[in-house]
């Protein structure tokens, strides 16, 4: 129904005003739930990636105490949900320096760089496609395994024609949520993507839950 790539984003008081400033720091320090959690994930595995030397520190209640974290200047930046940061990079107390998604939100900035863009090796940019392709889930609905074939069906018609209904897109635009509908088929090629990442991929997720 929705998927939601984070943005990566810095303090606007601090030094790291762009994602190169992110990767040339020393001791820089994240703000996360805890392992498990996006925001440590995403955030732990640009760390791993592109070599960042930096720590996440975790504990914080939610995005708002990690937020407030940052504004103090406890920490230096925080992965999270574009719809969640978008208040605090208006009234320009967080800085957006990465996204992890291809397409930016419409009130986000446009030189915001993607990821994807940033000079990478074949063996981190195989990395970050399998997690994108994680992240691109967003929320889902599913079903249990084996579910029957004409329930599946009957479902993700259902889901099409609601995701497409004028009531639901006028009341997600007024709430300022964007949808982002998948069908089920093509989230079905995604969960493969998924499912065919590199052992190394797999190996760093399963060291941050």
């Amino acid at each position: 129904m929705v998927s939601e790539p984070p943005l990566i984003v810095t303090s606007a008081n601090g030094p790291y005003q762009t994602f190169d400033a992110v990767r040339q720091a020393q001791g820089f320090r994240w703000g996360s739930t805890g392992p498990g959690a996006e925001d440590y994930v995403t955030a732990s595995l640009l760390s791993r990636v592109f070599e960042i030397d930096a720590e996440v520190v975790t504990g914080f209640p939610g995005s708002g105490e990690t937020e407030l974290a940052i504004l103090q200047g406890a920490l230096d930046g925080m992965s999270g949900n574009p719809g969640s940061r978008r208040q605090a990079i208006e009234e320009g107390t967080q800085t957006p320096v990465l996204r992890m998604g291809e397409q930016p939100p419409s009130w986000l900035q446009a030189d915001v760089p993607w990821v994807r863009d940033v000079p990478m090796s074949d063996e981190q940019r195989a990395l970050i496609d399998a997690h994108l392709a994680l992240i691109e889930i967003g929320r889902p609905l599913v079903g249990p395994p084996g579910m029957d074939e004409a329930a599946t069906t009957c479902w993700r018609e259902a889901m099409a024609a609601a995701m497409a209904n004028p009531d639901l897109l006028a009341a997600a635009q007024q709430q300022e949520r964007e949808l982002a509908f998948l069908p089920g088929a093509e989230l079905d090629t995604l969960v493969q993507r998924i499912l065919s990442a590199p052992p190394h991929y797999r190996e760093l997720l399963a060291s941050m839950y």
